[in-house]
């Protein structure tokens, strides 16, 4: 059994909530408003907060930064409550501001299961893991990186080194043989692996020099284009080139690990990075650091073609 705090401004829904949760095993504490909720937060331990986002006085948005800055409930997973009169910008911006999901108030109990059973997971594993150990990475974390290099690259990388390789090679083959070459794109030398004793992983890819896509050793193919284009913007930075994360593994505070990692080795230069603009947990997460946005560019599929979505260049001073 969980402690779970609810908290929404009518009483007639918050009951409806609490007997639904109660009804999953779950013990419920709730608070009428937004003030209420953080005084509960402070006179005890919840494992999930599901938190209104339209209050009065103090709204839902007021809370979680309030939850975001204080040490003993930053990591308190929230899961937000949006109304029909909600825009998806509000979800949005709440996820922005740290709320790990949200949950329409037409929920059936499948969903309201579902969410919490998926907080309660992640509140867990962060009181269960240790810090985030960063070191560089070896021959053997190869595969790995490859995966993670082409999930980042929305599964461009691949379709390169598909292109780029000899009849004998496999695509997988032919990243493996750029990684091991130094100054190519994805040169071992420049990656790093964040890991957990927990077993959470992840990937980073960054250059503290400065770099220009599209130059001599980068393949010239369509579909890179966009992106060597927002590279060319981001020369003279310390560039992230590729950030990913084992997708049971997000949300644990790897990839903000890795940021902050690749920030302390950056010389005077601006930081950089590249996201795609469906990632919208990246994006948030580059937000919350301190990264804006700069320059766009659509992204073009491997059949060149865009596809609706853009990657966007995004500076930190």
């Amino acid at each position: 059994m969980s402690h779970i705090l609810v908290v929404d401004d009518s009483s007639t829904f918050r009951l409806k909530l609490s007997k639904a949760v109660q009804h999953l095993g779950h013990e419920v504490t709730t608070a009428a408003d937004g003030l209420g909720a953080l005084r509960t937060l402070q006179g005890g331990t919840f494992d999930v907060v599901l938190l209104d986002i339209m209050m009065p006085e103090m709204d839902g948005f007021e809370v979680l930064a309030a939850m975001k800055a204080d040490n003993r409930t930053k990591h308190t997973p929230v899961i937000v409550i949006s109304g029909l009169s909600d825009t998806m910008s509000n979800v949005v911006r709440a996820m922005e501001l740290g709320a790990e999901d949200f949950l329409p108030k037409s929920f059936g109990p499948s969903l309201l299961k579902a969410r919490i059973a998926a907080a309660i997971d992640k509140s867990i594993r962060r009181r269960s893991q240790s810090e985030v150990r960063i070191r560089p990475a070896n021959h053997s974390d190869i595969l790995l990186l490859l995966v993670l290099v082409n999930t980042a690259g929305a599964g461009l990388p691949l379709e390169a080194w598909k292109r780029s390789r000899q009849a004998t090679q496999s695509p997988w083959e032919k990243g493996t043989e750029i990684m091991q070459k130094p100054g190519e794109d994805i040169s071992l030398a420049n990656c790093f692996i964040g890991q957990t004793e927990s077993g959470g992983l992840g990937g980073l890819v960054f250059y503290d020099s400065p770099r220009i896509g599209g130059d001599a050793n980068s393949p010239d193919f369509d579909f890179l284009k966009p992106l060597q284009e927002l590279e060319r913007l981001a020369a003279g930075t310390t560039h992230i080139s590729y950030l990913c994360t084992i997708d049971s593994w997000r949300g644990e505070g790897i990839g903000s690990a890795l940021m902050r990692f690749a920030e302390t080795c950056r010389g005077p230069r601006r930081m950089s990075i590249i996201v795609a603009s469906s990632n919208n947990g990246a994006r948030a997460l580059y937000n919350r650091l301190g990264y804006s946005e700069a320059e766009r560019r659509p992204m073009i599929l491997a059949n060149g073609r865009p596809n609706g979505e853009d990657w966007i260049l995004m500076f930190k001073s």
